[in-house]
């Protein structure tokens, strides 16, 4: 992703807030970096001081179990600043590498607290029991006040706010927002996500409230007592990943009502905003909430040291923590120096003054004044801020759908400043379109002007359509390039309820081209690799909305789900190994047709080879199906019709079928049986004892009825031998009439009247040789397996198998305009057809996967017959 968007620079020097990298003609270039290494960064690249104590220390660094007076010093100056911070006394200091590790001693302490508190409770309840027995009470009382044991053993919430982030730890990820991270793996703890809204956090604690009742040991009477089955909750008073937004006073002094009453302990995470970001040592004003307590890190390390600390309170510490926490490099002697470095800049040279101006702040605001219409919003306090943008402006052509699916629209932004602005600026995690400003106490009003005179530039050059300065960097493509329309439906990715959903991709480059904007000067080759090696960050999304009328005059939404991969993309990705991962992108797309209360779903192409005809998946509701039993059935009527047309004397014809154990191809052979003369089965393997091939071909003749010559001997040969001892006997048998082969060079296909070709290989296998002229070749496969030269040959019969016509309602004839799959008007690809003809036809929960059945291709018939479906052309066209 970083080489394709050209984010990925060698940075070989800095100083202060710039870095300098060398480009590809061996030039100097000079960058505002406001990333600040995530906000590690507080004192600037290669600050003075830290390089003096960077190269003059020479003690031993990882010395554990010793006396270590940096990390005693260290310890007591943040239980100093945190005090004199809070107002309150006695606080301890734990250590770890990183914010996510701090998070985990914070919830390890919370959770020792919260046993010390279930204890108590468990406690009161024995003793209400041993009261009750004592009093030869009934056995039912006591029965019920044993019940209440139970809520000691209920496993606890760890609470958190709506937005936050604080690591991707598994402990970590139980206090979480972002659904996508959560939800990947089985958070540690269960989770509570609190609303930011004042009333509704009050109401949500309220509900998670349990009663229980015991014996008061001074008036011996039952009385009710409430419990908070939480551990603690957790809040960031600047949720930086969310994109920069600060808890409103009136929300800590909620958050700090619900400590008084519930004893619940509140973990400030201050792991990005504190450490004077924001002007002070803590971000929390100790008039509105006190917590109990404060994690660090990030600024801590002076921007060379990993190194995160946790000040907790006497309230929550556990003496005896050492036990439960310890690590094997934090807290060294190297980390220590660093962080009481950074402690003395700050305390001795008053630098915060200037941070609590909230100069920054102003500055930008700046910008959304001049440019309403692309700037939402700007943030923050002190050096931390961000600044949102409008998606709308940003995202109204095809390529900028490719970026936003790929998870990369913001990043495509952070490209262009980088560019050609040479400004470092990265989007926040779970707010995609925040771009969040880190700089140094060294960052200068003139640096804040650069900042502001690159984000001008860049929304003038998308208010004027400057391609070249948007995507010149990135993509190659002509002068005169314009940007397609995108419709408004898939812009916002609308889903309409109840519809026929189809799950495809397109078949070529050609068809790439028509989704993918300012792509037409990549050849080929080049065009394939990138698009595959962006496929990691694909998934299903909406690229058509549609209406489509059958025959009676009822109308069903159409939404196509589309991917920018063609089929020989898919080929490849397939060779390389990764065919649960693709199965995977296709259950989401079915999972989510069905979130939408989809009638039918149908597998176009690929997503049908790779999920083995649908039956790797799963559709709870809508009917799945892969379509393949109408794209044989018209298969066999365009065939049949083009031979009585030019055979009206012949009664059968030699029928060909390349592909043989394709699930398609397999069906019309079964068919073919009472249709044909002779057979030829063209396999990918030779008929070798107990191959794939073997195997195939016997289940063929296992299945074998009817009443045709060729059914008829196939049957009376399976009552003379049996089939798993003697096959080879059948073999020779059926001698010419079924020939089985590998090579499409075999003789006999030279005399085929029909050639049915339907492969998942992406080549032109079929050439002039392996054909006599005059034969009728249907091609169902997608991209074809027939050569250039056999299908614009007037001496053949090109076929472009599975083209249906669309119903023709009031004399109208309806088209589908889909720009990932464009047709003529009138058609759609059969598979398609089968798609919309079950949501017109049958119930939910339908299952038309796997093998095509003789039993289906009959109802299939009836249905799309009934809801005005047909064979649409013979030859083929430009469109498909």
């Amino acid at each position: 992703m970083l080489r394709f968007l050209k984010i990925d620079k060698y940075y070989e020097s800095g100083q202060g807030d710039w870095l300098t990298y060398t480009d590809e003609n061996g030039v100097k270039i000079n960058v505002l970096d406001v990333v600040g290494s995530y906000g590690i960064n507080l004192l600037g690249h290669n600050n003075p001081s830290v390089q003096t104590l960077l190269h003059s220390f020479n003690e031993p660094c990882f010395v554990q179990a010793s006396n270590q007076p940096g990390k005693t010093r260290l310890s007591q100056k943040l239980a100093e600043l945190t005090e004199a911070q809070t107002g309150v006394k006695g606080w301890h200091v734990e250590y770890a590498n990183s914010g996510a590790e701090i998070i985990e001693v914070a919830i390890k302490l919370c959770w020792l607290q919260y046993e010390r508190k279930i204890d108590l409770i468990r406690q009161e309840i024995y003793y209400s029991i041993n009261y009750l027995e004592k009093k030869n009470t009934c056995a039912d009382e006591i029965k019920f006040f044993t019940g209440q044991l139970k809520l000691t053993d209920a496993a606890p919430a760890v609470a958190h706010l709506e937005g936050s982030f604080h690591g991707k730890t598994l402990g970590a990820l139980s206090v979480m927002s972002n659904a996508w991270l959560k939800n990947t793996f089985p958070v540690a703890l269960k989770s509570l996500t609190l609303p930011k809204d004042v009333e509704a956090l009050k109401k949500n604690v309220e509900e998670y409230v349990i009663k229980y009742f015991v014996i008061d040991e001074k008036t011996d009477k039952i009385v009710e007592k409430k419990h908070l089955p939480v551990i603690g909750l957790f809040i960031e008073p600047v949720q930086g990943e969310a994109g920069v937004l600060c808890l409103s006073d009136t929300l800590l002094s909620q958050v700090s009502e619900l400590k008084k009453i519930w004893g619940l302990p509140v973990i400030a995470d201050e792991i990005q905003c504190g450490l004077y970001r924001t002007g002070y040592f803590s971000c929390l004003d100790r008039k509105i909430l006190v917590a109990d307590m404060y994690c660090f890190g990030k600024a801590l390390g002076a921007g060379i040291a990993k190194l995160s600390a946790l000040c907790c309170s006497d309230r929550i510490y556990t003496p005896n923590f050492f036990q439960f926490h310890s690590s094997s490099f934090a807290g060294d002697a190297f980390s220590s120096k660093a962080a009481l470095l950074f402690l003395k800049l700050f305390e001795e040279n008053n630098i915060t003054a200037h941070i609590k101006e909230d100069w920054l702040f102003r500055q930008l605001s700046v910008l959304k004044n001049i440019f309403p219409g692309y700037v939402v919003d700007v943030r923050g306090k002190g050096l931390m801020c961000a600044i949102e943008l409008n998606e709308d402006r940003l995202h109204n052509s095809f390529i900028t759908k490719f970026l936003k699916d790929i998870g990369m629209l913001g990043y495509w932004i952070a490209s262009v400043l980088l560019n050609r602005e040479r400004i470092r600026i990265l989007p926040t995690l779970s707010n995609p379109l925040s771009f969040r400003i880190q700089p140094s106490i060294q960052f200068s009003e003139d640096d804040a002007c650069f900042l502001i005179n690159g984000f001008s530039k860049l929304f003038n050059a998308i208010e004027s359509h400057d391609l070249n300065y948007l995507f010149g960097h990135i993509l190659k493509f002509p002068a005169n390039a314009v940007l397609k329309h995108l419709p408004p439906a898939v812009k916002h990715n609308e889903f309409p309820e109840n519809a026929a959903v189809f799950i495809c991709h397109p078949i070529d480059n050609v068809h790439i081209r028509r989704i993918v904007d300012l792509i037409d000067d990549y050849d080929e080759q080049a065009l394939t690799a990138m698009l595959e090696e962006l496929s990691i960050y694909q998934q299903f999304t909406v690229y058509h909305i549609d209406t489509l009328i059958n025959a009676e005059g009822t109308t069903i939404p159409v939404v196509f789900l589309g991917i920018p991969l063609t089929s020989l993309s898919f080929f490849h990705l397939l060779r390389r190994g990764n065919r649960h991962g693709w199965v995977k992108k296709i259950q989401d797309a079915v999972n989510l047709a069905n979130q939408k209360n989809a009638k039918s779903i149908g597998l176009g192409q690929f997503t049908s080879i790779i999920t083995k005809s649908g039956m790797h998946l799963h559709s709870p509701h809508a009917t799945l199906t892969t379509g393949n039993t109408y794209t044989a059935i018209l298969a066999m009527q365009a065939a049949f019709h083009q031979y009585k047309e030019r055979n009206p004397n012949r009664s059968k014809p030699c029928v060909c079928l390349v592909g043989a154990k394709g699930n398609i191809i397999s069906s019309i052979a079964e068919e073919m049986i009472q249709s044909a003369q002779k057979l030829i089965l063209v396999y990918r393997h030779a008929l070798e004892k107990d191959n794939d091939t073997w195997h195939h071909y016997r289940s063929l003749l296992r299945k074998v009825s009817g009443s045709s010559e060729l059914a008829k001997k196939i049957i009376a040969l399976l009552d003379i031998y049996n089939i798993d001892i003697k096959f080879d006997d059948i073999i020779a048998q059926l001698g010419n009439d079924i020939i089985v082969t590998d090579s499409l060079c075999h003789e006999a296909i030279s005399s085929a009247d029909i050639i049915f070709t339907g492969t998942n290989d992406t080549n032109a296998l079929l050439q002039k040789e392996h054909v006599n002229k005059g034969a009728i070749i249907v091609d169902i496969s997608v991209p074809s397996n027939v050569c250039n030269e056999i299908q614009h040959d007037n001496n053949y019969v090109y076929i472009k198998g599975g083209i249906a016509s669309l119903p023709l309602y009031a004399g109208i004839t309806q088209n589908l305009e889909s720009v990932i799959l464009p047709f003529d008007e009138g058609e759609c690809f059969a598979c398609m057809a089968e798609t919309f003809g079950l949501a017109f036809s049958l119930p939910r929960s339908a299952n038309f996967t796997g093998e095509i059945s003789t039993g289906n291709i009959r109802k299939i018939s009836c249905i799309m017959e009934k809801e005005g479906f047909g064979l649409k052309r013979a030859k083929v066209e430009d469109s498909v």
